[in-house]
């Protein structure tokens, strides 16, 4: 069985004719999809086309991040293909079908069999679909094999707005009520993680407020998560993202990826960072990356704060060999391990954070500077600082 599906999530259980670039199935309408699978601890990036015969087919295409092109056993290329996609994610149902036989010769006069039809279902119960934004799906949420995934896919930079961070927290937060999952993932469909918080919900006290209560919410929201959590970073993770990243328990990142807190080139702060930073990396690392707004590769954030990097090549395999590690341990156990690492730590977090907004939204807010470098990174130019507070 193969299977084509839309925007809002997968099921690994349907992709084995995909796995194998097999997969073509006779459909009346000119539709241009392209598809993300995951099977069987492969992820793999195809797009569907329509054939010289006016069928849909399956040919493997670029991959993007976590889409390994050597991980597509024996796929192939089916002759005569457009290759031309042109609307990716436009459609939101799944459907299932049975690979097209060969059809047998037709006599002339004699009436042919009609085409095989697609039966329509309903997205699988375990998949929760994310907010919409125009065409494309801000993220996906997913729960299969005990394992839960927040997946981000907000085109092109995974820009985390009051709006789209709110909606998560309260996803997360249904989540959290949960007990069919071991792990909690937090990972990109997209070339980076995410590149952190949207810079125009920096001018002005009512948005910046706005933006902090979402932020502060859905790293709560995390803290609060009864199984443990892991942040998969492959690309850019910068600012807020990186607060993302903080607020799990374990932070998986690709040798080649770019993480930082560039908030103070912008004369602002990260709030949350200030928190959770000194929690878990050393004094001087912390001071560095809060005060200089520099950017670390993922291997030289492991070298100096022990997180675990990964070689590019061997991304996909490692973060599902984590995965399914996870899965195969006892719940029980693993919430009560969770509960004593972290007791209180939502609560504890929501504590100091709110001292950090406060001294946001009165003092550096006031700051002549924090408008500047604000207005000076929307207009692509370099700031010019009074370097007066206020």
């Amino acid at each position: 069985m193969g299977a084509w599906l839309g925007p809002h999530e997968f099921d690994p259980a349907l992709f084995v004719l995909a796995r194998q670039g097999e997969a073509f199935v006779p459909f009346s309408k000119k539709i241009e999809h392209e598809r993300v699978a995951e099977s069987t601890g492969r992820v793999l990036q195809g797009h569907f086309v329509n054939d010289q015969r006016g069928e849909l087919a399956l040919r493997v295409g670029r991959c993007g991040p976590g889409f390994v092109e050597q991980n597509v056993v024996g796929a192939k290329h089916l002759p005569g293909v457009n290759h031309e996609v042109r609307r990716p994610w436009s459609l939101g149902t799944l459907f299932q079908f049975q690979p097209q036989q060969a059809a047998p010769q037709q006599h002339k006069g004699r009436r042919q069999q009609p085409r095989q039809r697609l039966e329509r279902t309903q997205l699988a119960r375990h998949n929760t679909p994310g907010p919409r934004h125009g065409d494309s799906v801000s993220y996906r949420i997913s729960v299969h094999g005990r394992v839960a995934r927040v997946t981000l896919n907000a085109a092109p930079l995974n820009i985390l707005t009051a709006a789209l961070q709110d909606s998560l927290s309260r996803e997360i937060a249904a989540l959290n009520k949960r007990d069919d999952f071991n792990l909690l993932v937090v990972q990109s469909a997209l070339a980076h993680f995410s590149a952190g918080a949207d810079v125009s919900e920096h001018l002005g006290r009512e948005k910046v407020s706005a933006m902090l209560k979402a932020a502060h919410g859905l790293i709560e929201n995390l803290l609060a998560c009864p199984v443990p959590t892991l942040a998969a970073v492959r690309g850019h993770c910068l600012g807020g993202a990186l607060e993302l990243a903080l607020a799990c328990d374990m932070l998986l990142a690709a040798e080649d990826a770019q993480l930082g807190l560039p908030e103070i080139r912008l004369a602002c702060l990260p709030p949350a960072a200030l928190v959770l930073a000194p929690m878990k990396w050393p004094a001087a690392l912390c001071a560095e990356l809060l005060t200089s707004g520099a950017t670390l590769t993922g291997a030289e954030l492991a070298a100096r704060a022990g997180i675990v990097a990964v070689p590019v090549s061997n991304w996909t395999d490692r973060v599902e060999a984590l995965c399914a590690r996870y899965a195969s341990l006892s719940r029980a156990a693993l919430c009560e391990a969770t509960r004593l690492l972290r007791p209180g730590a939502a609560e504890r977090f929501r504590a100091q954070v709110g001292a950090m907004e406060s001294v946001y939204l009165e003092r550096v807010l006031a700051m002549d500077d924090a408008a500047e470098g604000v207005r000076a990174f929307q207009e692509k130019r370099a700031p010019v600082w009074n370097h007066r507070l206020p």
